[in-house]
Formats: structure tokens, C-alpha cells, sequence
């Protein structure tokens, strides 16, 4: 695989004004991928819990006129309890729907917008110099820059931002602790960390790791399962679904995430779907449940 020579970090001795006036880096780039590890222990209880994503982009859709990329994830969570074992358990994501991106390469920022929510939330700032840095979602605290520099990686120099509560953020991958918040808490969270970043076909960022490797599938099993196929697509109303597992629920959903159909298939993983009550657009079937949601796309005219 090209460009895993590992980490590659190098603090440059540049002046303030060079630093500023290095083009930016965009941070969502087609087909780019995050991949995070989190791990938190509560020794009261005497639990643990962790998580293991990869985060990637799948695409653009549009959201109440505006265009964003699709972010979605495939990995893992796990909880564990020593005096109680059988509450262990283990839950599998699998290209997950999570929220949309966009960003405004002039002003150097970037938004996320979840499913079902009509407002839009500051993820990524990086258009901001030394002093005050404000609250994200990323971090949901106002934040002080305290230096900026630029570092060498794989592909070139990085500017990179000195949070004094949030860590290090680097323009063009986000934050070295995890490019998203974690979904897990504890008494003590020990372990928060960015695994690899691969910003197209790539990694220009890897951080070694044993339970969460870069470009690993993060544990999740691969399928050999029928294909989904759906037709006629485009149809005009009607269309036929096959390939599904026998009496599998499915959701059609718009590409803003909104469920605006369900039902069951057939014990032969077959369904007739009707969409000619929807206007002429691209909607997104999910087929099953939990860990095994399979996806595809069918057109109405």
C-alpha cells in the first residue's frame, strides 16, 4: 500500500508570516477516511468501554439546496464489566449513516449537520491565528490557540494548531485525538487518538496501533451474503427488490437521512416497493437490522 511509511511529523522552523500565508489544505477530500480510537474505564463499577471507527466520506447529497458529503462509519464498540460478565457485549456498525460535511474553503471552516435537525454546527475552524478559538462541536468548549506551526507529513506540509484545552489540530485532517467526538464515557478516559488519516488513496497520517489499525476493516466481518439488486431503476412507480434476506424489515429513506417508507420482504428476500407517490428523485433502501444493514440506491423519475 503506497504512502504507509508510518507517521511522519517534523516541526519546521518558519517564521509566523510564512505560516499564515500557506494555502489552505481542505479537510474533506473525496473519499477521504478518519479512523479513531477511544477507550474510557470506570474503576468504581469496575467497567470498561471502547471503540474503534473508521470514518469516511461516501459521496455528496444535497440538504435543503445546500451540498453536503455524506460521512458515514464501519467499526466497533465494546463494553466490558469484570464482577458482571454477562453484560459484556460487543456492537458492530457497519457504513453507518452518521452525518453531513461541508466546507468553506475561504473561510477555512467546516460544518456538520446531523439527520432529521434543520441547523448546522461549526465542526473544524481553521481559519483562526493565536487567541481564542470558539466552541465547536468537535471539542463544545471555547478553546485558546496557543501556537501554530507547520509539520511535515507524507504528503507535504501541514499548518498545525496548539489548543490549550483541546490538543493539537492539524488543517486538512482535524483533531490527533479523534476526527469525531467519542461515543463512550468513564471515570477515566485513558485513550483518544487519531489511528491514520488516508485523505484519498493514501494515509499521510498513521499513529501505530494494535486494536484499531490503519486501512484494518476495525473488526467488522466481511459478508458473503447476495447482492442487493433493485429494478427497474429508474422506475416511473414501482420496482422489485431481491437479494435480501428472507423477511428482512427494509426503510426507504431521502438522502437527508428522513425514513419516509417501511416494510417487511417475503420469505424469499423479495419486495415490491411503490414510489409513485414521491417526486422524481434519488432515495436510499436499507435493508435489515443492527450490525447487518445493507444499502442501495434506486431512482424515481
Amino acid at each position: 500500500m503506497r504512502g504507509l511509511r508510518g507517521i511522519s511529523i517534523v516541526a519546521l522552523a518558519v517564521a509566523p508570516v510564512l505560516v499564515t500565508a500557506q494555502a489552505y489544505i481542505p479537510l474533506l477530500k473525496p473519499n477521504a477516511s478518519w479512523q479513531d480510537q477511544h477507550a474510557c474505564s470506570s474503576p468504581g463499577p469496575n467497567t470498561g468501554d471502547s471503540e474503534c471507527f473508521r470514518y469516511f466520506l461516501d459521496g455528496d447529497t444535497l440538504v435543503n439546496d445546500t451540498t453536503y458529503q455524506v460521512l458515514r462509519k464501519t467499526g466497533r464498540r465494546a463494553h466490558s464489566n469484570s464482577i458482571f460478565p454477562d453484560q459484556n457485549y460487543v456492537n458492530y456498525h457497519y457504513d453507518e449513516l452518521v452525518a453531513f460535511l461541508r466546507e468553506d474553503t475561504t473561510e477555512r471552516r467546516v460544518y456538520i449537520k446531523y439527520p432529521g435537525t434543520s441547523w448546522s454546527w461549526l465542526l473544524y475552524d481553521f481559519s483562526v491565528g493565536l487567541g481564542p478559538y470558539p466552541f465547536t462541536f468537535r471539542f463544545l468548549d471555547v478553546d485558546e490557540v496557543s501556537s501554530i506551526d507547520t509539520i511535515w507529513l507524507n504528503d507535504g506540509p501541514h499548518r498545525r494548531f496548539s489548543l490549550a484545552l483541546s490538543g493539537y489540530i492539524i488543517e486538512g485532517i482535524g483533531s490527533v485525538y479523534g476526527f469525531m467526538r467519542s461515543g463512550i464515557s468513564g471515570e477515566i478516559c485513558w485513550l483518544s487518538q487519531l489511528v491514520c488519516h488516508v485523505p484519498e488513496d493514501s494515509a499521510n497520517y498513521i499513529v501505530p496501533s494494535n486494536n484499531c489499525p490503519c486501512y484494518s476493516n476495525v473488526s467488522v466481518q466481511e459478508r458473503t451474503e447476495q447482492q442487493l439488486q433493485v429494478f427497474p431503476s429508474p422506475t416511473a412507480g414501482q420496482f422489485q427488490l431481491q437479494g435480501a434476506p428472507a423477511s428482512a424489515p427494509y426503510l426507504l429513506r431521502a438522502l437527508d437521512g428522513r425514513v419516509i417508507g417501511s416494510g417487511t420482504c417475503s420469505g424469499d428476500g423479495s419486495a415490491i416497493i411503490d414510489l409513485s407517490f414521491l417526486p422524481g428523485a434519488l432515495y436510499l433502501l436499507e435493508v435489515g437490522n443492527g450490525e447487518r444493514v445493507r444499502r442501495i440506491k434506486v431512482l424515481k423519475q
